[in-house]
């Protein structure tokens, strides 16, 4: 038996059906459209189809429900109240194939009126939509289902695309498919074990930090990501975990002192004017565990210094001689430097050897005199005297010379004078072919200049068979460049 309330819904549907759909034929023929009388009694069979849901079932030639789907769309937009700026127009929902048996339904009901803001600016618009986020799942393990929903914000307009999907389109899914978890189940023992500890006196008890422990039995395991087993403070913990606590009242164990020596010595320190060449440097010793009553102690104190000698660098002390001059005129002197202290561990050294030489001209103002040999060109036995001062220092050499004339002047037409070599080279000729007596002196010129070096050895002998009493006197003048390198014929006459 039919429930009286659902025909009496029914028959309202119903009647709601047919006054919309008379209120949509004579809205049309109002228009004033020149359809022709077959397309409009068409429409009007078309709308007598159309229910306030927008279904009604279609029975088919074999007496079954067809499944046909709700067809229906927006009719065309009316003019827009304003051509820019902003206006309004309208459009109607028209359902042109209602739904039957399953398909689906519209998703407007005929007659909707549906307006929109118009020619607000210069462009077109698109349509602008979006999913929404997926919802919740159903349940939250063992499967479920979430749905989304497609949401437009901006319907197209104007010319602009429209979007793909329409407004209120839901999607859906399963969720949680995973099986649901399974916490985990045990529990704890009831007593604590023996105490632990790696301590032991010398008498052999246990001593310092002890531990007791004691067990947690897991009888369930946790699955599908349910809970896992926890101690107290919320640690994650498994089968045969333990707990500890201390032990009561163990002795304390013997700490021993540790320690080192460093490895670095500090710096060599040089302050001990007593001691040349030796200093001090020292060692730290660091405490790196202080021990207790019952430990033993360390070899020194924390901080505590080991000293021990180092090198210091001695620079080297030394100085020169001061000699006599080798004579009273024309002389050099031969300095020697000693070294009173040698240079010590990387110190200055000195800038001369122990025992080294140098020469210096001395007493360079009085002139040298030299006696003259009387043998005749006898080389071998000429008397000689050497040129003072470095050896190799260039100068120029200032002769004079002096003799007489001996024998009668009866003995005429001898020769007399003096001839010098400078290295076995003759260099100063003095000769007179005279026959009076007496003395003679270089003249004409009275001086000659030869260019000479210190270490030069000054030979000279008499010239002729009447000369007697003859000398040279010399000057050696370091630097100068106005001797004669050559031959010199000297003053006098041949």
């Amino acid at each position: 038996m039919v429930d009286g309330g659902v025909v009496a819904l029914v028959s309202f549907i119903v009647l709601a059906v047919i006054g919309l759909v008379i209120y949509i034929v004579l809205k049309n023929k109002n228009k004033g459209d020149k359809e022709s009388n077959t397309s409009a009694t068409s429409n009007t069979a078309q709308a007598s189809l159309i229910t306030v849901t927008g279904r009604k079932d279609q029975i088919g030639d074999d007496g079954l429900v067809l499944n046909i789907d709700c067809v229906g769309d927006w009719g065309e937009w009316s003019n827009c109240s304003a051509d820019c700026g902003g206006g309004e127009r309208s459009r109607t929902y028209i359902i042109t194939t209602p739904a039957s048996g399953s398909g689906n339904s519209c998703t407007h009901a005929s007659g909707d009126v549906e307006t929109e803001n118009c020619n607000t600016d210069a462009c077109n618009v698109d349509c602008v939509g979006d999913w929404s986020e997926w919802s919740n799942c159903s349940v939250t393990c063992g499967g479920g289902v979430q749905t989304k929903t497609y949401k437009i914000t901006l319907p197209a307009g104007g010319s602009g695309e429209a979007c793909e999907i329409e407004d209120g389109n839901v999607l859906e899914r399963t969720c949680n498919t995973d099986a649901c978890p399974i916490d985990c189940e045990g529990y704890w023992e009831q007593e604590y074990g023996n105490c632990i500890s790696s301590g032991v006196t010398e008498n052999g008890t246990l001593c310092g930090q002890g531990v007791m422990t004691r067990k947690y039995h897991v009888v369930r395991q946790a699955e599908n990501g349910g809970k896992s087993c926890t101690d107290e403070n919320g640690n994650i913990i498994h089968h045969l975990y333990q707990m500890e606590q201390p032990c009561p009242a163990l002795p304390a164990c013997p700490v021993d002192c540790e320690g080192s020596w460093g490895t670095n010595y500090s710096q060599c320190a040089c302050t001990d004017s007593s001691r040349p060449g030796v200093g001090t440097k020292y060692i730290s010793y660091s405490v790196s565990q202080q021990k207790n009553e019952s430990g033993k102690a360390c070899e020194a104190t924390d901080g505590q210094k080991s000293w021990a000698d180092c090198n210091c660098p001695v620079d080297c002390v030394g100085s020169w001689n001061n000699p006599n001059c080798s004579h009273d005129a024309q002389g050099d002197k031969t300095f020697t430097y000693s070294i009173s202290q040698p240079a010590l561990f990387g110190g200055k050294a000195c800038p001369h050897t122990n025992g080294a030489t140098k020469v210096e001209f001395c007493n360079g103002d009085p002139e040298r005199s030299q006696g003259v040999s009387n043998h005749d060109r006898n080389l071998g036995d000429m008397s000689r005297q050497t040129i003072r001062g470095p050896v190799g220092t260039t100068g120029a050499l200032e002769v004079r010379a002096s003799w007489k004339r001996r024998h009668p002047a009866t003995w005429g037409g001898k020769d007399n004078g003096v001839n010098v070599y400078i290295n076995d080279q003759h260099r100063i000729q003095w000769k007179r072919n005279e026959t009076g007596t007496g003395g003679r002196k270089s003249a004409n010129p009275a001086v000659a200049w030869l260019a000479v070096k210190a270490g030069d050895v000054i030979k000279t002998n008499e010239n002729g068979d009447y000369t007697e009493d003859a000398t040279i006197y010399w000057k050696f003048h370091p630097g100068r460049t106005d001797g004669n390198p050559g031959f010199i014929q000297g003053g006098g006459e041949k």
